[in-house]
């Protein structure tokens, strides 16, 4: 499982949270804290990517490894979306 989320907009400081919940739920949670908005006033993440096989993607293996590679990036409510699993982090950019 990926363990910090980090928010970076243009001339503002870097913000990380950790998180432990599901990579979706971590990457609503931080194009919310990116745009100041509550996670139900921004549109559906299903409207960018798939989020059951975001998770499935990032989740820990069938022998309960955590995953160490994997990179996915997409947009989302006009921020860039990079989830890397080598760096244990999602990342937002806007």
């Amino acid at each position: 499982m990926l363990a910090e989320v980090v928010i970076q907009s243009i001339g503002e400081p870097v913000t990380r949270l950790p998180y432990e919940d599901d990579v979706s739920l971590a990457v609503v949670e931080a194009v919310s804290v990116a745009t100041g908005e509550h996670p139900t006033e921004i549109g559906p993440l299903s409207d960018a990517v798939d989020p059951e096989a975001l998770n499935e993607l990032f989740a820990s293996t069938f022998s309960n490894h955590v995953r160490e590679e994997g990179v996915i990036h997409f947009p989302f409510e006009g921020h860039s979306v990079v989830i890397d699993a080598s760096r244990r982090e999602v990342r937002v950019y806007g």
